[in-house]
Protein backbone atom coordinates (compact mmCIF):
# COMPACT_ATOMS: atom_id res chain seq x y z
CA UNK A 1 0.00 0.00 0.00
CA UNK A 2 2.88 2.36 0.76
CA UNK A 3 4.28 1.90 -2.76
CA UNK A 4 0.82 2.38 -4.30
CA UNK A 5 0.26 5.66 -2.41
CA UNK A 6 3.76 6.82 -3.29
CA UNK A 7 3.30 6.20 -7.01
CA UNK A 8 -0.19 7.72 -7.06
CA UNK A 9 1.20 10.87 -5.45
CA UNK A 10 3.68 11.50 -8.30
CA UNK A 11 6.55 10.49 -6.00
CA UNK A 12 6.17 13.58 -3.86
CA UNK A 13 4.58 11.91 -0.82
CA UNK A 14 6.86 11.79 2.21
CA UNK A 15 6.67 9.05 4.83
CA UNK A 16 4.61 11.39 7.04
CA UNK A 17 2.16 12.03 4.20
CA UNK A 18 1.93 8.32 3.41
CA UNK A 19 1.29 7.56 7.07
CA UNK A 20 -1.51 10.15 7.21
CA UNK A 21 -3.11 8.78 4.01
CA UNK A 22 -2.96 5.20 5.30
CA UNK A 23 -4.66 6.25 8.56
CA UNK A 24 -7.40 8.12 6.66
CA UNK A 25 -8.09 4.90 4.75
CA UNK A 26 -8.61 3.12 8.07
CA UNK A 27 -5.27 1.34 8.33
CA UNK A 28 -3.01 1.32 11.33
CA UNK A 29 0.30 2.91 10.45
CA UNK A 30 3.16 4.41 12.37
CA UNK A 31 5.56 6.93 10.93
CA UNK A 32 8.57 4.67 11.68
CA UNK A 33 7.06 1.65 9.91
CA UNK A 34 6.08 3.67 6.84
CA UNK A 35 9.53 5.26 6.71
CA UNK A 36 11.22 1.86 7.02
CA UNK A 37 8.98 0.41 4.30
CA UNK A 38 9.79 3.30 1.97
CA UNK A 39 13.53 2.93 2.62
CA UNK A 40 13.43 -0.84 1.98
CA UNK A 41 11.58 -0.27 -1.30
CA UNK A 42 13.96 2.58 -2.19
CA UNK A 43 11.09 5.06 -2.41
CA UNK A 44 12.38 8.59 -1.90
CA UNK A 45 10.10 11.57 -2.19
CA UNK A 46 11.03 14.47 -4.41
CA UNK A 47 10.37 17.95 -3.08
CA UNK A 48 10.12 20.73 -5.59
CA UNK A 49 11.24 24.01 -4.10
CA UNK A 50 10.11 27.08 -5.90
CA UNK A 51 12.35 30.07 -5.39
CA UNK A 52 11.15 33.49 -6.21
CA UNK A 53 13.50 35.12 -8.64
CA UNK A 54 15.24 38.16 -7.22
CA UNK A 55 15.69 41.08 -9.59
CA UNK A 56 19.22 41.73 -10.71
CA UNK A 57 20.41 45.14 -9.57
CA UNK A 58 22.50 45.37 -12.74
CA UNK A 59 19.40 45.16 -14.93
CA UNK A 60 17.32 47.31 -12.58
CA UNK A 61 19.72 50.26 -12.50
CA UNK A 62 21.50 50.03 -15.84
CA UNK A 63 25.10 50.99 -16.51
CA UNK A 64 24.77 54.53 -15.15
CA UNK A 65 25.75 53.30 -11.68
CA UNK A 66 29.20 51.70 -11.93
CA UNK A 67 30.78 49.70 -9.10
CA UNK A 68 33.33 52.21 -7.79
CA UNK A 69 35.08 49.55 -5.68
CA UNK A 70 35.71 47.17 -8.58
CA UNK A 71 39.43 47.88 -9.04
CA UNK A 72 40.26 49.59 -5.74
CA UNK A 73 42.27 48.06 -2.93
CA UNK A 74 40.90 49.16 0.42
CA UNK A 75 43.89 49.87 2.66
CA UNK A 76 42.60 52.19 5.40
CA UNK A 77 39.50 52.77 7.52
CA UNK A 78 36.88 55.22 6.20
CA UNK A 79 38.12 54.75 2.63
CA UNK A 80 34.89 52.96 1.68
CA UNK A 81 31.57 52.41 3.41
CA UNK A 82 28.76 50.00 2.66
CA UNK A 83 25.09 50.42 3.38
CA UNK A 84 22.12 48.08 3.38
CA UNK A 85 18.59 47.77 4.70
CA UNK A 86 17.47 44.75 6.73
CA UNK A 87 13.87 43.64 7.17
CA UNK A 88 13.24 42.35 10.69
CA UNK A 89 9.96 40.48 11.30
CA UNK A 90 8.23 41.27 14.62
CA UNK A 91 4.84 40.44 16.12
CA UNK A 92 3.56 43.84 14.98
CA UNK A 93 4.92 43.63 11.42
CA UNK A 94 8.34 44.52 10.05
CA UNK A 95 11.04 46.79 11.40
CA UNK A 96 13.43 48.27 8.85
CA UNK A 97 17.05 48.90 9.80
CA UNK A 98 19.47 50.84 7.63
CA UNK A 99 23.08 50.14 8.59
CA UNK A 100 26.25 51.80 7.33
CA UNK A 101 29.57 50.14 8.09
CA UNK A 102 33.21 50.68 7.33
CA UNK A 103 34.33 48.05 4.81
CA UNK A 104 37.91 47.84 6.13
CA UNK A 105 37.10 47.28 9.82
CA UNK A 106 33.51 46.05 9.64
CA UNK A 107 32.51 48.55 12.35
CA UNK A 108 28.92 49.80 12.20
CA UNK A 109 29.22 53.57 11.97
CA UNK A 110 25.54 54.45 11.85
CA UNK A 111 22.24 52.65 12.12
CA UNK A 112 18.60 53.73 12.10
CA UNK A 113 15.50 51.59 12.66
CA UNK A 114 11.90 52.50 11.81
CA UNK A 115 8.56 50.74 11.79
CA UNK A 116 7.88 51.69 8.19
CA UNK A 117 9.86 51.87 4.98
CA UNK A 118 10.02 55.51 4.02
CA UNK A 119 12.39 57.23 1.64
CA UNK A 120 13.90 59.23 4.54
CA UNK A 121 15.43 56.13 6.19
CA UNK A 122 18.65 56.09 4.13
CA UNK A 123 19.27 59.87 4.10
CA UNK A 124 18.54 60.06 7.86
CA UNK A 125 21.10 57.30 8.50
CA UNK A 126 23.67 59.09 6.33
CA UNK A 127 23.00 62.42 8.11
CA UNK A 128 23.49 60.69 11.46
CA UNK A 129 26.75 59.23 10.15
CA UNK A 130 28.02 62.63 9.01
CA UNK A 131 27.20 64.19 12.41
CA UNK A 132 29.02 61.46 14.34
CA UNK A 133 32.10 60.90 12.17
CA UNK A 134 34.60 63.14 10.41
CA UNK A 135 34.51 61.66 6.91
CA UNK A 136 37.13 62.36 4.24
CA UNK A 137 35.90 63.95 1.01
CA UNK A 138 37.13 61.07 -1.19
CA UNK A 139 35.08 58.41 0.64
CA UNK A 140 33.22 55.83 -1.46
CA UNK A 141 29.73 54.73 -0.45
CA UNK A 142 28.87 51.26 -1.75
CA UNK A 143 25.38 49.73 -1.69
CA UNK A 144 23.60 46.83 -3.38
CA UNK A 145 21.89 49.34 -5.71
CA UNK A 146 18.48 48.64 -4.26
CA UNK A 147 15.53 50.96 -4.64
CA UNK A 148 16.65 53.13 -1.73
CA UNK A 149 20.04 54.08 -3.14
CA UNK A 150 21.48 57.35 -1.95
CA UNK A 151 24.80 58.97 -2.78
CA UNK A 152 27.15 60.75 -0.38
CA UNK A 153 28.41 64.08 -1.65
Amino acid sequence: MVKEIFETGKQTESSRSNCRILRKKGNQASYKKVKRSMNEQKLYSVYLKYQRSQPSSRRARGDGYPNLLKNIEITKPLQALSGDISYIPTNEGFEYTCTIRDIMSGVVLSSKTTGNMKKELVPDTINSLQKSWHLPKEIIFHSDRGSNICLLK
